[in-house]
Order: structure tokens, then sequence, then C-alpha cells
């Protein structure tokens, strides 16, 4: 360690009260600072939450795929994991009260699925076999159905087909009055009314209910019932992928090489910051970024009156350290050398002391805020990334390098003799502290002292003020 140094460090030692200020305002700019940031994770994480809880934990979705098509996207490097679902068929809902939905749709899921999917049971439990089913719990509030638990249940199952066309759950009901209206999907190609064409029939247990399921349409016509997957093709079965790649970004891609008819699942890409639209990013982040900015404009000015005024304390050791030879490099050097040794105390304890902080905040605040942004439990809860403490730290960092800067590119611009004489921070008239007799009546002697004080200093404690 050069002289220099060494002269700093003795000065910040005898001046422990305003080392401990401007440690502390470090500490209050690091601490709100990386507040922000890891709220901001915190609630990007809470919305991802809520969008897997909803929709499902998958990033692209291919629809009414072939099984060999099923076994290749299996087999493809890119995939992280696949949520498969097997579409076995159409069924009548007896004593139907909703004409618009009159099937039960009959989903044979792997699980995986029921594992990452919005599969959120009410009552009873997930299905073990492929005899076992699970009912959403529409098909009681909607449809009227009286199923109960361990009720057995008899299914004439087949295909929902207009003409030669195969529809699916993306296609609504087509009711006789859609008919009589000509009321016809022409992209479909569809010129007639649909029928339910039955392949087989099976009887299956109803073993519980699940909530009404984010990958149902709201004009979807058949109620979503699952059941374990069908292993023994009897039948020519089409099936529902739910993709997951290792990156997110992958599956625009992955789409479209297996040109699969599906969706992307825009909230999940979203959150984990792999959509394609930046105006979602602009908004999200731009607003922490005014928050942010506003904190370290109100940092630099708190820390940069405590750096100027150490500055102005030192501006006579500056003076005789430049008579014997330092140069104005050295000098700067040394005003960044004892912000750099500030930063190495205030920085990672206003860093814990955010996360701490911001952790009681969310904890405190979790409930209001869950209420506000979903109806299923899914509670805001701290999350912390090390880019958001990273970024924390290097903004603070920065934020103490300015307010330090400024101060010491005024001070090695003085001359040695002007330093070591303080002409520059000694330059009060009498006319400019006089003292008010309004202000000794209130505040006494104190009052008055401080009065002056201030005025001999306005534009530091102005700084204070703002």
């Amino acid at each position: 360690m050069n002289i220099i140094n060494k002269v700093t460090l003795q000065t910040l030692r005898k001046n422990r009260t305003r080392t401990l200020v401007t440690i502390i305002g470090i500490i209050l700019s690091a601490t709100m600072i990386c507040a922000v940031t890891t709220f901001a994770v915190s609630f990007q994480q809470f919305l991802l939450e809520e969008a897997v809880y909803s929709d499902g934990d998958y990033y692209g979705q291919g629809v009414g795929i072939s099984y060999d098509l099923l076994e290749k996207i299996k087999n493809d490097d890119r995939v992280l994991k696949i949520s498969v679902a097997q579409n076995i068929g159409y069924a009548k809902l007896e004593n139907n009260k909703n004409p618009y939905k009159p099937y039960l749709f009959i989903m044979g899921v792997d699980k995986e699925f029921l594992s990452s999917m919005p599969v959120h049971l009410k009552e009873g439990r997930m299905p073990q076999n492929g005899e076992e089913i699970l009912l959403p719990v529409h098909v009681r509030e909607n449809g009227g159905a009286s199923f109960k638990i361990g009720d057995k249940i008899t299914l004439d199952i087949g295909k929902r087909k207009s003409g030669e066309t195969v529809l699916d759950q993306n296609t609504s009901y087509i009711s006789q009055k859609d008919i009589d209206e000509e009321y016809l999907s022409s992209e479909l190609g569809i010129g007639e009314g649909e029928e339910l064409v039955t392949e087989q029939t099976r009887t299956y247990t109803v073993v519980g209910y699940y909530e009404r399921p984010g990958f149902e349409n709201y004009s979807a016509p058949g109620y979503s019932s699952i059941t374990l997957i069908d292993d023994e093709k009897t039948v020519e079965y089409t099936y529902d992928a739910y993709i997951k790649t290792y990156k997110a970004k992958d599956i625009y891609d992955f789409l479209s090489d297996y040109d699969l008819n599906g969706f992307t699942n825009w909230a999940i890409l979203a959150y984990s910051g792999a959509s394609r639209y930046d105006g979602f990013y602009s908004v999200m982040y731009g607003f922490f970024a005014i928050v942010i900015g506003i904190i370290v404009v109100g940092s630099v000015s708190l820390i940069y009156n405590a750096f100027s005024i150490s500055v102005s304390e030192r501006t006579k050791q500056f003076g005789l350290l430049s008579s014997i030879g330092a140069t104005k490099k050295q000098l700067r050097k040394s005003v960044r050398f004892e912000a750099m040794f500030l930063c190495l105390i205030g920085i990672p304890i206003g860093i814990l002391v955010g996360i701490s902080g911001i952790g009681v905040t969310l904890y405190l605040i979790r409930d209001k805020i869950g209420s506000v942004f979903n109806e299923h439990g899914v509670s805001l809860s701290l999350h912390v990334s090390w880019y958001s403490v990273a970024a924390a730290i290097l903004i603070s960092f920065i934020t103490v390098m300015i307010s330090s800067w400024i101060p010491s590119k005024r001070a090695v611009k003085i001359s040695a003799i002007e330093a070591i004489r303080q002409t520059n921070d000694i330059n009060v008239k009498v006319k400019d502290v006089k003292s008010s007799k309004l202000v000794y009546k209130l505040f006494g002697f104190e009052g008055m002292l401080a009065q002056k004080y201030y005025k001999r200093n306005r534009r530091k404690y102005r700084t204070t003020v703002i």
C-alpha cells in the first residue's frame, strides 16, 4: 500500500463520525437498490408461478399429432420434458344442461401431464389406471351432471365429424341452430352439421374432481375428463404434446422444425425472458429502471455531500501532499481509494439489509398482492437471484464512485498554496451569516449557531434536504 492510501486510511480513522455517516449513506443506497432489484425478480417469479398454475409448465404445444411423430419429438435432444395427452374421444353427456357443451372429452394422460399441467384436485384422488376417470368440477356446475365419487359410468366414445372433417376441442359445437343459420366454419370446409361416430364403449370409475383446466377453451364442446394413457392402440389415436425445451427461446424453431399445429405458451415464455414481444419487457423493466434512477439520483446527492465534506476537510492535506510532489492523478486515486474502501464495508451490509427488508415486506403484503393477480393461492414470496444481487452491487458501486468523483475533480484543481490556506473553503462575509433575533428567541444560542453554519454551507445542506 502506498503512502497516500495509508494517509487516507488514517484520515478515515481520525474522523470516525464522518466515516460512519458516509458508510450509512452507502448502506441506505445499496439497501434501496437491492430491494428494488430483488422485488423485480421476486415479482417476475410470482407471475411465472401464477402462469404455471393456470396454464401449465410448458413452452409450446403440438395438437393432434400422430404416435410416430410423438416418438420423434420425445427423442429430440432439445426437449427437457414433454407432457402427453391422448385424444381418446367424445361421449354424450346424459342430462346435460348446457346445449353448447354436450360431451365428455376423454383424455388419456401420462404421469408427467398430471405433474406439469394444471390438474388441480378439488376432491377425491388422481386416476391410477385406464379404468378410472377424473372429472372437471364444471361438469356439475355448468353441465348439471350428478356423478359421485365411486360411480361407474359406461360411455360410448367416438369422434366428432362434420362430413369427412374430424373436429377437435378447438372447434365449437355445431348446433342445429348454427346449421339453420348457416353459421358454419368455412376455414374447416364444414358444410353440414356434426355427428358423433361411436368407435368403442368403455366403463370408468369416477375417482375425483379437479379445477376447470386452463388447457380447455371456454368454447370447447367437451368437458375435459382425465384417465391414464391407453397403451393398447385398438383405435388410431391422435396426441397433444406439451413441450418444454432446455432453452426457452428454442421452442419457436422447434415447433417450426416439426411443423406442429400448436401454440406457444406466451405467459411462460414472457416471464422466462424468451418472449418475442419487446414491448412487454419495455413496460416491466422500464418501471423498475425509473424507480432505481430516482434512488440513484437521491443517493448521489446524499453520498456526494458526505464526500464533499470529506474532501473539504482534506483540502489542506491535499495541498501538503501536492507541495511534496503528489500529482493530481494520485490525489484523485486517493479519493477513489476512500470510496472503494467504504464500498467494501457499506455495500455488502446494504445488500444483506435490502434482501432482509424486502423479504419482510413481501411476507407482509403477499396475500394482498396475491388477491389482486390471482385467485389460486399463489403467493408473492422472496426470490433472490445472482443477477439481481450483481446488478444491485454494480449500480451501488457506480453510484458511490460518481458521488466521490465530483468533489475530487474540484479539489485537485486547487493549487497547493490555496489548498494549504483553504481560501476557497473559508470565504464568508459577515452579512452572509447574520442570524435573526427571532431564531435566537425560538431556538436559543444553539439554534443561532446552527443557522449560521447552515448559511456557510448552503449548497451542502440543500443537497442533504433534497
